[in-house]
């Protein structure tokens, strides 16, 4: 083959299509769409539930018969089952829903074994591939634990291993994060950045909803009833239709007819006597030895809003059932209007309004009737009932939909639906759990304009959950979940004041770092020759050995640095300056060797013949081996300890010497 045609094939599309379309019955999936895909980019399919994506990803991925068009992918026609046979394994596809590839009673070790020996992987080149997945994702440490006891972060990691075990050609994923908190999902795209980097000839194609995550993709196509609104860039996005984000720009690119009448949302400022509608003492719920929640404390206002966010898992929807009396608290007290909550009495539940995150109305029912049975199980009076009923469906705009049913309503529609019924008894207390995943920035806004409303004009307190952070930005105060404890708790405005942050995401970030020791590359070890037999615990194995397997340890763990001690312990071993740089320089050799961050405190005790001037010879010797780290402390003299090592001066004096700078972080900090 020429270089010319091999570049031709290179350069493909991964993905063609011309006139495709396919529906399911009277309802029309994907209707006539004609692109070309790009190779080797991040390719985003975005838009709202019900818009045709998942349609599309599963025609590409082959796991839907074709009815009209032409569809092509990694070169051939996907009409052909010859072609379908030879280039699906060269396609990894990844579902809607967290962990929808992955079986939850076998272990994260069984599903990558499971999925690597479908493709016919042996013994050793499985083991190479599950260790290096597990290593990058964070999941080599939970190797035996079942996956449907996993986060729902791990379990996207999880599905993510198991659909790249094989080097595919393509990675298809179909709405990866949704249902997964702002961490999680920033940590999964930063996955898949690394991804990229290692196999640059990857293509990947992906649906979401989140609008924010797109901004880092290659490539849109806004997608909406079924149909292609848009392709190109973000940034070319953002520059045709003028507008400051992807959500604005996927508002203007939308008919006419499906953005008439909206406008930007004002959320009018809260007014307020006081009077507090919930409130948490120390609350607390433990399940055996896991603590859930943990003192979780706060008060909230009668007509205020207040948004609850946190990664899954973090106690959230824990502190809800506390909340609404469906749980009993482990500690503490959680109030309404000043009264502890009694879950078994009527009262309670006749103050609280409650919407759960999916859809939970009987699709057997209309619109009217749905409404008409939640009336009765609030125990409004019958003769009441119609006119509760019809004021609802005036106020939630339902009128047209009455007498449908809900599975043919879109899910903006639905969403309005519940919250109808969730507040057909006239509650002082609405409680909404992500009322508005899945739909569109119209529909949401639209979704929006209701909550500011009931929160103003009928004084009801609000208590939502959301992983928006545009929502979360409207809400008159939010608290910040993290394991089971409230880590701030304050208006948008002020918390982004605080840390000094451009956004609210930025701050949450700033927080979530703030006195903890999570997140990658946090781990710091410290030895050095000489500690094994200082202690008799080296088994008459040579010390360069016992290092080594030091090392071995350490790097299990990713560690930001493993710090040498060279001349601090080890008196049986360690007795002058020639035995110090030895070691010194084994250290580092071996740290080089293992591929791990490798620093050193050269140093020296009193029982070694050695003196200043030797430490500063080892430091310039490690300088020039490509050492980055040393030890300092002031005067190079350390009186607690009784042992001398380099100082600052030394450390910059070399920086001059041998042409280095400081990390940026810290050469900003002097530059100051």
């Amino acid at each position: 083959m020429s270089p010319t045609s091999m570049d031709d094939r290179r350069n493909a599309p991964v993905v063609e299509f011309h006139d495709l379309s396919l529906s399911y019955g009277r309802t029309i999936g994907i209707e006539r769409l004609t692109l070309a895909l790009p190779p080797r980019k991040l390719i985003g399919l975005i838009g709202p539930d019900g818009v045709g994506k998942s349609t599309l990803l599963s025609l590409i991925t082959g796991a839907h018969a074709m009815q009209k068009g032409e569809l092509h992918v990694l070169g051939g026609d996907m009409r052909s089952a010859e072609h379908r046979s030879r280039i699906c394994p060269k396609i990894a596809y990844m579902p809607q829903g967290l962990g929808k590839n992955l079986y939850f009673t076998l272990t994260v070790e069984e599903n990558l074994q499971f999925f690597a020996r479908l493709f016919g992987q042996d013994a050793q080149e499985r083991r190479r591939r599950i260790d290096r997945l597990t290593r990058s994702t964070g999941l080599y440490r939970f190797l035996d634990r079942p996956a449907g006891k996993l986060s729902g972060g791990m379990k996207q990691k999880l599905g993510l291993c198991c659909s790249l075990i094989h080097d595919p050609d393509l990675l298809v994923l179909d709405e990866p994060t949704t249902g997964v908190d702002p961490l999680a999902r920033r940590q999964f795209w930063d996955l898949i950045d690394n991804i990229k980097k290692e196999q640059p000839d990857l293509s990947v194609i992906v649906a979401t909803a989140y609008m924010d995550e797109a901004q880092r993709f290659d490539w849109l196509i806004a997608m909406g009833d079924g149909h292609i609104l848009d392709t190109r860039t973000p940034e070319e996005l953002l520059k045709k239709t003028a507008t400051p984000n992807l959500d604005a720009a996927f508002i203007k690119l939308l008919p006419e007819e499906k953005r008439a009448g909206h406008h930007e949302l004002i959320v009018p400022p809260l007014e307020t006597d006081g009077e507090i509608s919930i409130e948490a003492e120390n609350l607390t719920k433990r399940f055996g030895d896991f603590t859930a929640v943990d003192h979780v404390n706060f008060k909230i206002r009668r007509g205020e809003i207040f948004g609850f966010l946190g990664s899954n898992g973090c106690g959230k929807t824990t502190t809800m059932r506390m909340l609404t009396g469906l749980q009993p608290a482990t500690e503490g007290v959680a109030k309404l209007f000043g009264r502890p909550i009694d879950g078994e009495s009527l009262e309670t539940r006749k103050h609280l309004g409650y919407m759960t995150q999916l859809f939970s109305l009987y699709n057997e029912l209309t619109v009217r009737q749905n409404l008409e049975l939640y009336a009765r199980l609030y125990d409004i009076a019958p003769e009441e009932i119609p006119g509760r009923v019809e004021a609802m469906l005036e106020r939630f705009e339902l009128t047209g939909v009455a007498d449908r049913l809900p599975s043919q309503l879109p899910l903006g529609i639905k969403q309005r639906m519940s919250l109808a019924a969730a507040v057909i008894h006239s509650p002082q207390i609405l409680i909404l759990d992500e009322p508005t995943s899945g739909v569109d920035p119209v529909a949401r806004d639209s979704f929006w304009e209701l909550i500011i409303e009931i929160s103003r004009s009928d004084k009801v307190t609000v208590f939502i959950t959301t992983h928006f952070m545009n929502e979360a930005a409207r809400c008159d105060r939010i608290s910040l979940m993290h394991a089971g404890r409230s880590l701030a708790c304050d208006t948008p405005e002020a918390l982004i004041a605080a840390r000094s942050a451009a956004t609210l995401e930025e701050a949450r970030q700033l927080l979530l770092k703030q006195g903890t020791a999570e997140g990658p590359n946090v781990m710091y070890f410290e030895t050095g020759q000489g500690s094994e037999l200082s202690s008799n615990a080296h088994f008459d194995t040579d010390q360069v050995t016992m290092e080594a397997r030091c090392y071995g340890f350490a790097k299990r763990f990713s560690p930001f640095l493993v710090n040498t001690v060279v001349g601090f312990i080890g008196p049986e071993y360690l007795y002058d300056a020639r035995q110090v740089t030895r070691a010194g320089l084994e250290d580092h050799f071996m740290g080089k060797l293992t591929g791990i961050s490798m620093g050193c405190d050269c140093c020296y005790t009193n029982h070694m013949k050695a003196d200043q001037n030797d430490i500063e010879n080892l430091a310039s010797l490690l300088t020039m081996a490509g050492c980055n780290y040393f030890m300092g402390i002031p005067h190079g003299d350390d009186i607690m300890l009784n042992y001398q090592t380099t100082g600052f001066r030394e450390t910059a004096a070399l920086r001059e010497i041998t042409g280095k700078t400081a990390i940026p972080e810290f050469q900003r900090w002097l530059e100051k």
